[in-house]
């Protein structure tokens, strides 16, 4: 009997053993577990941290993105008008630059037109002057006649015309081809 009273014995303060046992490796456990959570804390804190700043920054530029999508919006209906009144302008404006252009065009014809009618219109009244008085002039008011004619030609509107054989010469030797020797012999030295 006593082995069995002491194999009950070494049950009981086996099983004593091995609650105290399992009692002492939970407060170990406790301890090394709460030692594990105080020193991973600052590093679950810093990496939970990070994601928060990442998340926020996330939302921010969705939202940036939220607020660009609203103005591209506001803007896609702005744009169709604008392009509208854009197309219209430029039409208005090569329409205007080729109304110029007629009127420039039209307005260096009208001055040509206006020159040579000038031209014809001094033409014809020297020349009249000219065929009735320069065989009534004396030598001196030729010369001045021929000088005044220069002076004439170097400035105004007669440069295109000008050639004294054309204003004096050809006339008076067509009007008087049958006058004397002395008027063809002037005529030739001219």
């Amino acid at each position: 009997m006593e082995v069995r009273s002491e194999a009950k014995a070494f049950a009981t303060t086996n099983t004593v053993l091995k609650a105290q046992l399992n009692k002492w490796i939970l407060k170990v456990l406790r301890t090394v577990f709460a030692y594990w959570r105080i020193s991973t804390v600052p590093v679950i804190s810093t990496n939970e941290e990070a994601d928060l700043n990442r998340l926020t920054n996330r939302q921010k530029s969705a939202e940036d993105v939220k607020k660009l999508e609203t103005a591209l919006s506001h803007g896609k209906t702005e744009k169709e008008p604008l392009q509208n009144a854009f197309r219209e302008k430029t039409k208005q404006t090569d329409h205007i630059n080729f109304l110029d252009c007629q009127f420039d065009t039209k307005l260096i014809k009208l001055r040509n037109e206006l020159q040579n009618t000038n031209d014809k219109i001094v033409y014809t009244s020297v020349r009249k002057i000219v065929n009735v008085q320069y065989f009534s002039l004396s030598d001196t008011e030729r010369i001045a006649l021929r000088n005044y004619f220069s002076e004439i030609k170097s400035t105004t509107i007669l440069k295109r015309y000008w050639s004294f054989d054309s204003f004096i010469c050809e006339p008076i030797a067509k009007k008087n081809s049958e006058n004397t020797d002395f008027e063809r012999s002037y005529m030739s030295s001219i």
